[in-house]
């Protein structure tokens, strides 16, 4: 055959190439299409009132203290702040629970010693002390010894659940999970093991398991006010309102002077006044709530936001949430009326995200940052079990708020650079050490400078040691309480060192 020439090779071989790019952009409308059509069936309104009837739901948290807050933004010269605050802080084991005490048994032996009993006795000294596995350890022994002795049984059971109450407060919620079934088994009549088993259950977001726990927990103590707590929790976490303020003023009835229940039922009485009459949109992982017709342009807008963040967000954090998160729609009055905060606030996450969508100020563009900031608060959370310090928070919150920190769309530290540059001058850094708690009462030269300094920190903690690191220092936190011993197992250098080494990287 006579070999083409080279201008008949140029020829078939533009036309090949024309023929891939016409198959590679049907490729692409036929994906777009798909994509289109998936987002629509994934966009189901449902009118609030109608959502789960009838149904119970499930969430809990025991912390005892709000954490933190966060700003951001400067417009106009305005300085405004978004304020995180962790969820409903009821749930307080120590103080819920009836105190788990072993018995020293009897002796009924003929010898004058039953088998098991000295074990017993020097468990129960071991339990008196706090060394719960060196109790467990003797019990089990004496168990074994004289498996139908109740005694032997019962503390076995206790020396357990102690055991894994302290492994809840370790966030180890598996093995706590491991601990709570086993006293169960040698002992399935005590509620505060059911209780406990519910608690380990809604950490893990297995929230049909804790809700079934729960129950079973207030079948066995009907006038017990940690159950009836716990499940209110639950079904507030889910926006299930009436029944959460059925099961706290419950609770209140049985303890009358519990010191936090009263301040949580007007909260939900305000929230169910406002919210009864909203309507929803729900996608696979956010459930966003608004007020009439006019509002679904903005709801439809926040659900894209949302979704764009949970993938972006998601992917440098490595971590993408498996229940959805609710986000509340609010007007300006209303989210004072039911959050309570200043009128400097822009937005709040506290279990669920609550955005104010109207007044001066508010735009698509600070919509979309509002939004990418507190979305990052809820993985933060999720990922520390609410266990961070709040400059970390903030910092975090800050870099995120259009996304990717490295991607151009980012927000300038060029924003942050003037009250930094200022402190520098008048030698007034705050350290981070004093960034660890909350910055709600500061003033608010005080204010922005503190979320100034939290967003350099943690973008210099970006740029030297990546996002892999910083995710997993997070995931360290939900563990590890000592904050200065976590960072420096993870970043091989102590807190102080390198707050010095930022610190230095700061001067002009």
């Amino acid at each position: 055959m006579t070999r083409p020439s080279n201008k008949e090779e140029k020829i078939t071989g533009m036309r090949e190439a024309a023929g891939l790019k016409i198959s590679l952009a049907l490729v692409a409308i036929v994906i777009g299409l798909i994509g289109l059509i998936a987002y629509q069936l994934f966009r189901i309104p449902i009118p609030a009132d109608r959502e789960h009837a009838g149904e119970a739901r499930s969430a809990t948290s025991d912390r005892s203290s709000t954490l933190n807050e966060p700003p951001s933004r400067t417009t106009g010269g305005s300085f405004t702040r978004r304020d995180l605050v962790v969820e409903l802080n009821l749930i307080k084991p120590s103080s819920d629970l009836p105190p788990l005490r072993l018995s020293e048994g009897d002796d009924r032996s003929s010898g004058g010693r039953q088998a098991g009993m000295e074990e017993n006795q020097a468990a129960v000294e071991q339990f008196q002390a706090g060394r719960y596995e060196a109790a467990a350890a003797l019990l089990g022994k004496a168990h074994e010894l004289d498996p139908t002795n109740p005694v032997f049984t019962k503390n076995l059971a206790y020396a357990k659940a102690r055991i894994a109450w302290n492994q809840v407060d370790q966030a180890e919620y598996e093995t706590a999970l491991t601990g709570f079934q086993s006293a169960i088994t040698l002992q399935s009549q005590e509620f505060s093991f059911y209780f406990g088993l519910g608690v380990s259950y809604h950490r893990l977001k297995k929230e049909a398991q804790a809700k079934e726990a729960a129950e079973k927990a207030l079948r066995l103590a009907p006038n017990e006010s940690a159950p009836y707590k716990l499940l209110g929790e639950i079904a507030y976490q889910n926006d299930q309102l009436d029944e959460a303020l059925g099961y706290f003023e419950k609770a209140l009835q049985l303890v009358p002077r519990d010191p936090n229940l009263p301040s949580v039922i007007e909260k939900l009485q305000r929230e169910h006044q406002v919210q009864s009459q909203f309507q929803q949109e729900a996608t696979i992982h956010f459930t966003v709530k608004f007020e009439g017709h006019e509002e679904r342009d903005v709801a439809d807008q926040v659900v894209r936001i949302l979704e764009e963040a949970y993938g972006d967000i998601g992917k440098s954090f490595s971590y993408y949430p498996e229940s959805p998160i609710t986000v509340i729609l609010y007007s300006d009055q209303q989210f004072r009326d039911i959050t309570r905060t200043p009128a400097w606030t822009g937005g709040l996450f506290d279990g669920k995200i609550r955005i104010p969508t109207e007044g001066a100020g508010f735009s698509p563009e600070v919509l979309n940052r509002v939004l990418h900031h507190e979305y990052t608060h809820a993985i933060v959370y999720a990922l520390t079990d609410g266990h961070v310090p709040t400059w970390l928070n903030e910092g975090l919150a800050l870099n995120f708020e259009k996304g990717d920190p490295a991607s151009s769309s980012s927000v300038s530290s060029s924003a942050w650079d003037s009250p930094i540059q200022g402190a520098i001058r008048t030698n007034s850094l705050i350290s981070l050490q004093a960034l660890h708690g909350s910055f709600m009462n500061m003033d608010e030269a005080t204010s922005r400078l503190s979320y100034a300094e939290s967003y350099s920190a943690v973008k210099y903690l970006i740029d030297r040691y990546g996002m892999f690191a910083i995710q997993s220092l997070l995931k360290d936190l939900s563990r590890q309480r000592d904050f200065d011993k976590a960072f420096e197992d993870r970043f091989f250098i102590s807190y102080q060192e390198f707050q010095t080494a930022w610190q230095k990287g700061l001067a002009p």
